[in-house]
């Protein structure tokens, strides 16, 4: 009976760490700053891990890091935007009208578009880091960047994501709040299904930044 359990923890086990961070997946809020945490169950077994990447702490005190304005030959960032939005001819519908930035660390780690909706309206459409650089707080310095020069320049901005727990958790950490939701949006603009963690994604979900003016 004991080598059974035994068995049976060491197979569980397995099927966790491939389940959770092996495959990217079953992530949960962090449980410290800059940790990431992972939980998957089966019946009457639990297994939760957490690890924290000490490169994410040393970011903040690189002088490297330089953000910088795209205004010319925007193409040339596609095949990273296409990391935060796959189809093409969804991106190009914004990238031309709305403002590039690409954040540097010796070389290219993030970049994001921002377009005007209204006077007082701007929305991130678009913010990717490539896979390798992903956890190490590029796209929070990005966040940070964009928070900053828009206060001033707007009284709401947006941004749009998918259903998915970790994406808008991400998102609140940064100052977000949820604003609203478009029904069937990926369904409806997206000539193929869109699948985020094992997810179709289907509805819009909008989070804002509201931005206090003085009088």
């Amino acid at each position: 009976m004991l080598d059974y359990c035994k068995d049976k923890v060491v197979e569980f086990l397995i099927r966790a760490k491939k389940a959770t961070y092996a495959g990217k997946s079953n992530q949960t809020d962090s449980s410290r700053p800059n940790s990431h945490d992972f939980k998957y169950s089966e019946e009457d077994l639990k297994y939760i891990d957490t690890w924290w990447r000490h490169c994410t702490c040393l970011l903040s005190k690189k002088n490297n890091i330089e953000i910088k304005e795209i205004t010319q030959n925007k193409e040339k960032y596609m095949d990273l935007l296409l990391l935060g939005d796959e189809q093409e001819n969804m991106v190009k519908k914004y990238l031309y009208r709305g403002e590039l930035f690409a954040l540097y660390d010796e070389d290219l780690k993030t970049v994001s578009v921002i377009t005007k909706e209204d006077e007082s309206i701007y929305e991130i459409k678009n913010i990717a880091t490539y896979e390798k650089y992903q956890g190490n707080g590029y796209g929070k310095s990005m966040i940070k960047y964009i928070i900053e020069k828009y206060k001033n320049k707007c009284n709401i901005l947006l941004v749009g994501t998918g259903d998915i727990d970790k994406t808008i958790s991400f998102y609140r950490n940064c100052g977000f709040e949820y604003s609203h939701t478009v029904k069937d949006f990926f369904i409806n603009n997206y000539d193929h299904e869109i699948f985020e963690d094992g997810k179709q994604l289907k509805d819009m979900i909008y989070l804002k930044i509201e931005f206090i003016k003085s009088k």
